[in-house]
């Protein structure tokens, strides 16, 4: 099998995985940051091994660096509980497609944080995003809320943009797995002093779950996520990620019985649609 056929296969399987991540947080009865700290310690062995492994460990080479990998490492935190609470609170489907908004939002803040060009079509994306979101308030959940849910996620992708960002002056030097297991232990300092009490706690059946979202989640999907990055082109990376969002929303209709409305369908539809176009549109234009 050719290389690019197994990078396909690979980049296929890791989305699937990642697709999984919000069926967790309904899963797993303990608070989001207690969830994000207990699969940071799961993964964060594995990552290390994979690291030394494959020779990826470097030294930061400066305090810049170093302030730019703390920083993605607290947007990247923030990001990954408010996921999980935004699930938590409204369902999977509202929590993945606000999340998915992420490439609208960094096609807006990257001009404003990097004084690159802004883009006209960034104006009709945004309305986009918004009409999305309308239509998505919606969507009804018995009980639960779908407006905190949205504000959540949005903000989580906020973060996820700021992250991506942040991180992008420096990822061509250094190993993306290798600064993945930084953020992860920056996400576990920052998570301990509210984490650890709660999973005294959370029993055995909690906790397995916990070590299994850990390492297939984390550790597995990004492993396969960045293989995938040596001979796919950045516009097929984004396309096939961008499947995330019909898994997921599939997922959680299959195993948590979640209704697919029209407000979840025509949401999904517009969000991941105008996500797609801007990824080409952006490789592209390089």
């Amino acid at each position: 099998m050719q290389a690019k056929s197994k990078n396909l296969i690979y980049i296929n399987i890791a989305s699937l995985i990642m697709s999984f991540s919000g069926l967790f947080a309904k899963w797993i009865s303990v608070e989001s940051y207690s969830i994000i700290f207990g699969r940071s310690v799961a993964a964060l062995p594995v990552l290390l091994l994979i690291c030394i492994i494959f020779k990826v460990i470097k030294p930061i080479q400066s305090k810049r660096h170093l302030i730019l990998i703390i920083f993605s490492g607290i947007f990247l935190t923030l990001h990954w509980t408010l996921f999980y609470k935004s699930v938590q609170v409204s369902s999977v489907s509202v929590g993945i497609i606000a999340i998915f908004s992420y490439p609208l939002i960094t096609s807006i803040l990257e001009p404003l944080l990097t004084q690159s060009v802004f883009k006209i079509r960034m104006v009709l994306e945004s309305v986009i995003l918004l009409v999305s979101l309308y239509i998505l308030s919606g969507h009804t959940i018995n009980g639960e809320s779908v407006y905190i849910g949205l504000m959540l996620g949005i903000i989580a992708a906020f973060s996820f943009a700021l992250r991506n960002i942040i991180i992008k002056e420096i990822v061509d030097e250094y190993s993306p797995i290798w600064l993945m297991m930084i953020q992860i232990g920056i996400s576990i300092i920052l998570l301990a002093p509210f984490g650890i009490a709660p999973l005294m706690d959370a029993g055995a059946k909690n906790i397995g779950l916990i070590i299994i979202v850990g390492i297939m989640v984390i550790s597995l999907s990004h492993t396969l996520f960045i293989q995938s990055m040596k001979t796919l082109s950045a516009t097929a990376i984004g396309v096939i990620s961008s499947l995330q969002l019909i898994y997921a929303i599939v997922a959680s209709w299959l195993f948590l019985n979640e209704t697919i409305s029209i407000n979840i369908a025509l949401g999904a539809f517009l969000i991941s649609s105008v996500a797609v176009y801007e990824q080409i549109k952006s490789y592209n234009e390089k």
